[in-house]
């Protein structure tokens, strides 16, 4: 994602040290340093993809390498669904571009009935012949055949078990969560004024904020209030640079394609990015137009030994704050827990591949080997566990009774409560144990209410 940057910078200002100083700037934020620990890692792969589009734009915009830009969209379509934010813009603002165009060069004859006819047979021509037209087109069928072939890939896996009707897929009703087209889990989960539309937006502004200020500068506390002014402080000088020089900025529809990506993203998935901070990677635009701006302005002042001084400055920065995000990490009242559970789940996923695995997800129900009970404490766990124990079955308690008919029985079971009995087999671990269900074949698995 830096060379990218950095090699759509070099076309977009033509001065590599504006392009180097500007990069190192961008990247020495919270959002782009602290990334390891994510469970959702894609989306460092889906800022990729994003960024590879971007540069494709710029040399169809400089070069009309439309091949190049269209191999990229379909191939980026594959990798993720953020690249649509920066899509949509982009083939919206162009095609606006094209009637604009074809406008302003008919507009003699609108007066009369003959001009219009003429205006709207040249507009169906340019747009028959519209390379943003053929773009649309083909971004709009890839997203229909992926979004198909996956929906009836899990059609067919759900119906071998029993009759699913297309509405109940569970992937699209989690796209129909996540776009906000069914919310009554949020309602259910009183998270009604987290989505109202003035504390999404206030989130995403304190979002914004915190990308577009060194976190050398800054602590990581969400409390922190230095997150608020170092956005205000950050708009004035925006405001400033485009009132002053939006007539001088070259490629302007395309920094305003990559400014619009994050919210052309984050609005319409409002159900799901109000709750995913790293989303917030998305509005890369904004500080990278932001630290472009103050880069040529120092170039164009400075002579070449200072503006020397100004590179170095920059790669200080981006070094400074990254080892301040190293220096926090041992520090986090979660770090402790999060990186023993990660060294425990590493275990339990090498000795459980290819076997269906237990998860008791409720206090109110135990697990029982024998004359044994294991007591669950899963509540608030489930999410990631996919993760955690990738290549292993996953059958949480709840479901158990339901799908005995239809799976293979459990052969290991996880408590985060250790217990001495023979079917324990992680007895090193700390957080996570891991039992064998299958220790003593004359044992019964049960699943029963209560204590």
């Amino acid at each position: 994602s830096i060379l990218l940057i950095y090699w759509s910078l070099c076309r977009l200002v033509s001065d590599r040290w504006v392009a180097v100083t500007a990069t190192l700037m961008t990247f020495s934020s919270y959002y782009y340093l602290y990334y390891s620990d994510m469970i959702s890692t894609e989306v460092s792969m889906d800022l990729f993809v994003v960024l590879l589009t971007f540069h494709a734009m710029i040399l169809y915009a400089q070069e009309a390498r439309f091949g190049q830009l269209m191999v990229k969209v379909v191939l980026t379509l594959l990798v993720g669904w953020h690249v649509l934010g920066l899509l949509v813009p982009f083939l919206v603002s162009n095609l606006a571009k094209e009637v604009t165009h074809n406008m302003r060069n008919n507009s003699s004859g609108l007066t009369s009935l003959d001009g219009m006819v003429s205006l709207a047979r040249s507009l169906s021509v340019a747009y028959f012949k519209s390379r943003q037209l053929l773009v649309s087109i083909v971004v709009l069928m890839v997203t229909v055949l992926i979004l198909s072939y996956n929906f009836g890939q899990e059609w067919v896996a759900l119906n071998a078990f029993q009759n699913t009707s297309i509405i109940e897929l569970p992937s699209l009703k989690s796209m129909f969560m996540r776009t906000g087209i069914d919310s009554h889990l949020f309602t259910e989960l009183g998270l009604e004024s987290t989505l109202a539309w003035p504390s999404f937006f206030e989130e995403q502004l304190y979002r914004i904020g915190v990308n577009s200020v060194p976190f050398v500068f800054h602590g990581i506390s969400s409390e922190s209030s230095p997150y608020y002014w170092g956005f205000v402080l950050y708009v004035v000088a925006v405001l400033m640079v485009c009132l002053a020089g939006i007539r001088v900025i070259r490629y302007r529809s395309l920094w305003m394609t990559l400014m619009l990506t994050g919210f052309c993203w984050a609005i319409p998935m409002r159900y799901s990015t109000a709750f995913h901070e790293f989303d917030a990677i998305f509005y890369i635009g904004i500080p990278l137009f932001f630290f472009t701006q103050l880069s040529i302005w120092c170039r164009k002042l400075l002579s070449r030994t200072l503006f020397g001084i100004v590179v170095l400055a920059a790669l200080l920065i981006l070094i400074m704050s990254e080892v301040k995000v190293n220096d926090i990490r041992p520090d986090a009242h979660t770090a402790s827990f999060h990186e023993t559970m990660l060294s425990d789940f590493d275990i339990i996923r090498v000795t459980t591949k290819g076997e269906n695995v237990l998860i008791p997800i409720t206090d109110s129900r135990v697990w029982q080997t024998g004359d044994n009970p294991i007591y669950t404490q899963f509540t608030g766990v489930q999410h990631g566990l996919d993760f955690y124990l990738s290549g292993s079955g996953i059958v949480f308690s709840d479901q158990l009774e339901t799908l005995k008919n239809r799976i293979r029985s459990p052969r290991f079971a996880i408590s985060r409560e250790r217990y001495d009995i023979p079917g324990l087999l992680t007895p090193a671990n700390r957080l996570m144990f891991l039992y064998d269900l299958t220790i003593d074949e004359g044992q019964t698995l049960q699943i029963q209410s209560g204590g």
